[in-house]
């Protein structure tokens, strides 16, 4: 089965400050495991847009987002 992932998950997912990043990194992980995960283009993108435009100390710089939004996704 396919399942598609959005902004909302894979932000959640890779940010380690989310407030639901535990649950949300560990469903991420499972549906790798169990499903045929994809990832829109514009999902990427959009994520890669909020984490480097978050407020403060919670923004990532673009390596950082980078970073964590390609070592999720090549799995």
């Amino acid at each position: 089965m396919k399942i598609g992932v959005d902004s909302s998950i894979l932000i959640a997912a890779v940010h380690a400050n989310h407030p639901l990043h535990k649950p949300s990194s560990r469903w991420l992980d499972q549906a790798f495991g169990d499903y045929e995960v994809t990832v829109a283009h514009h999902s990427i993108l959009e994520s890669y847009a909020v984490l480097t435009r978050l407020p403060g100390s919670y923004r990532l710089t673009p390596v950082e987002a980078q970073t964590v939004l390609a070592g999720t996704l090549r799995k």
